[in-house]
């Protein structure tokens, strides 16, 4: 989520500026407009002491059906200094909005991990679901709050992962945005803790560059991306 964008929606006249799920970890709440495709792409590295890990890209494919649903494709590819290089389980899912108002939102989403739909080395022994609740205040005309709670199967191990996020997101102008970031998850016996921050550039209403970097407090891992999100109208006809 970038709730920075969420806040530029004031500022900017003609169409509400695209609202995306990148480049932090916190998911938004806003849903695609009906009719949409909306794009999402990057590429991050996850430096640690002993090991390189590359993104090689990162894409989330969202489309709007109506006014409270929208349906996500998310495929993710993977390169390694250990020479190991392929495509992650491909995920497939529906946000649903559940409360929409001036001061806050909220939404549901669901992903279903396919896991043979995949490359040999990164198959998972079962399909595994991943669902979070999201939502976002505006706190400010220039200040915005996001957070997720959530649960994520990996496909091999039984018990779940316990998913939080949360981030401040502020508006610096009509098209600069800026957030800060805490998250991470945990099971009974492990807990992994992350925190990030970057900047969000919306160049047109339907097209944002971002840049983000952060660091995970356990392993002492580095870790820093960049990408680009865009919207389009399938309905030409349609109105927003």
């Amino acid at each position: 989520m970038t709730c920075s964008i969420v806040i530029t929606q004031h500022c900017i006249a003609q169409m509400d500026p695209i609202v995306t799920d990148r480049p932090d970890q916190t998911e938004s709440a806003a849903t695609v407009p009906v009719g949409y495709l909306q794009g999402e792409h990057g590429v991050s590295v996850d430096i640690s002491t002993y090991i390189k890990q590359y993104a090689a890209p990162a894409t989330l494919l969202r489309y709007g059906i109506n006014n409270t649903f929208e349906m996500r494709v998310a495929l993710e590819t993977q390169v390694s200094s250990l020479n190991s290089y392929g495509v992650l389980p491909l995920a497939i899912g529906i946000k649903s909005r559940l409360i929409s108002c001036e001061a806050m939102e909220l939404s549901l989403i669901t992903h279903l991990q396919f896991a043979d739909i995949a490359s040999q080395e990164y198959k998972t022994l079962h399909n595994a679901l991943q669902t979070r609740l999201t939502a976002a205040h505006t706190l400010t005309d220039f200040w915005s709050l996001g957070y997720n709670f959530g649960l994520e199967w990996d496909g091999t191990n039984p018990s779940p992962w316990y998913v939080y996020t949360c981030t401040n997101g502020f508006s610096l102008g009509e098209r600069l945005g800026f957030f800060a970031e805490v998250f991470g998850s945990f099971q009974p016996s492990v807990n992994e803790a992350s925190a990030d921050a970057g900047f969000t550039y919306l160049i047109t209403n339907n097209f944002q560059f971002d840049i983000a970097g952060g660091y995970t407090f356990d392993g002492g891992n580095v870790f820093a991306g960049l990408g680009f999100a865009y919207r389009v109208n399938t309905r030409p006809n349609n109105e927003k």
